[in-house]
């Protein structure tokens, strides 16, 4: 008998509150569960350790699916060509010079910057009664230091911020995501061209630079990684905060003490 599937926009509010007692249910009746996408594409939930390790594995299971291509000249052209979504041998070659350029010192200059940043938001929350930790804090962090280190100018950093909240956002309209992904493969594209004509020393600079045996990364190619740094940096570096914290009011015993 064929399992069901699961409508994951059928799975409610409740999961989105505590999605670990619905995978806890999933391991434990059916830890490979097919389930339909939002959009009605069907795709598989794996909520058993031992079945994700062994499709994780698996060489049969790949990111880009046969026979698909983004059009040209289309958002996803400029936008998918990154490690998330690349297999052997493209992702190798991709991991070896982006690890050119994201270096250990590289990030290490930072830690200045992002305790000042920190302390900054920190400094200003104490000075309300009452905040949202989300706006106030964990969603100005992270995205100051990616702008920061990908050599986006003062300037620009709220058109910066506002784009990359509608990306990854999960209600903006289709017509506001095209809006804004637009405008920010447009911004990205007229940055690369400033910092090939006068590199600075940020991530920007560095990944223009890199090569790997005379290959480098195409336009493409640095547009899709600074938008994957943007994303990987951001969106869940907001969720760690956020869900960190909670999890300390729901356990203070848990907490660290003084």
């Amino acid at each position: 008998m064929t399992a069901p599937h699961i409508a994951v926009e059928h799975l409610g509010a409740a999961y989105f509150q505590d999605p670990y007692s619905v995978h806890a249910r999933l391991r434990a009746r059916r830890p490979v569960s097919p389930v339909n996408m939002p959009g009605g594409t069907p795709a598989w939930m794996v909520t058993g350790y031992a079945e994700a390790r062994a499709a994780l594995t698996d060489p049969r299971l790949r990111k880009n699916m046969p026979g698909w291509h983004p059009e040209p000249n289309s958002i996803f052209a400029a936008l998918d060509l990154h490690m998330l979504n690349s297999d052997p041998p493209d992702h190798e070659r991709l991991r070896r010079l982006v690890n050119k350029a994201f270096t250990a010192r590289r990030v290490e200059r930072l830690r200045p910057r992002i305790t000042a940043i920190t302390n900054a938001l920190l400094d200003d929350m104490s000075t309300r009664s009452g905040i949202d930790l989300l706006a106030s804090f964990a969603f100005p962090l992270p995205i100051t230091v990616i702008c920061e280190l990908l050599g986006v100018p003062v300037a620009d950093q709220d058109d910066f911020r506002t784009w990359s909240a509608t990306i990854v956002s999960n209600t903006a309209s289709p017509e506001v995501f095209q809006a804004h992904a637009t405008a920010m493969i447009r911004y990205f594209i007229a940055l690369l061209a400033a910092k090939r004509h006068e590199p600075a020393d940020d991530l920007l600079s560095a990944l223009i630079t890199a090569r790997d045996e005379g290959d480098g990364l195409s336009e493409n190619e640095l547009v899709s990684m600074a938008f994957l740094l943007l994303v990987a940096g951001h969106e869940t570096t907001v969720n760690l905060i956020g869900n960190g914290v909670l999890a300390l009011l729901l356990n203070p015993e848990r907490g660290l003490t003084a």
